[in-house]
C-alpha cells in the first residue's frame, strides 16, 4: 500500500512538473503576427481549402478561387494532427501582401515536406 501510494505521488509531481514546463502555444507569443494551424480548418477530411484564416487574427487569410488550385485537408497525418496538402503541381493560397515584411527582418517558421527536389513553400 505505501508503495503503491508513493509511486502515485510521484507520478503526480512528474505530470504538474511536465505541465508547468510545457511549451507555450503559438498564439501567446508576444508580437506574433499571423500563425495558420490546420486543426482550426472546419472543411473536413479530403475537402479543398479555399480560404484559411489565421488562428490569431480573423482579418488575415489567404485564399484559392479556382477551384482546382486549392490544397487538400488531410486528417491524422502528423502525429495525429490535420495538414494542409498541396499537390505540387498548381495548388497555392494568395494572401496578397499581408506577409510583407519589406527590410524590418522577419521570422518566418513553415513546417513541410517536400517529395520533389522543385518544391517552393513560401514565395512572393
Amino acid at each position: 500500500m505505501i508503495s503503491f501510494l508513493r509511486n502515485s505521488i510521484l507520478f503526480l509531481l512528474c505530470m504538474t512538473l511536465y505541465s508547468a514546463h510545457s511549451q507555450t502555444i503559438p498564439n501567446a507569443m508576444p508580437g506574433l503576427q499571423a500563425w495558420w494551424s490546420a486543426d482550426s480548418l472546419k472543411v473536413g477530411n479530403g475537402n479543398p481549402v479555399e480560404t484559411w484564416t489565421t488562428n490569431n487574427n480573423e482579418f488575415l487569410f489567404v485564399t484559392q478561387p479556382t477551384a482546382a488550385n486549392r490544397p487538400t485537408l488531410v486528417d491524422n497525418v502528423l502525429n495525429g494532427k490535420p495538414v494542409v496538402r498541396f499537390d505540387g503541381v498548381n495548388d497555392y493560397l494568395n494572401g496578397g501582401d499581408i506577409l510583407d515584411i519589406q527590410n524590418d527582418g522577419q521570422s518566418m517558421f513553415v513546417v513541410a515536406i517536400s517529395k520533389a527536389n522543385n518544391g517552393i513553400f513560401v514565395t512572393k
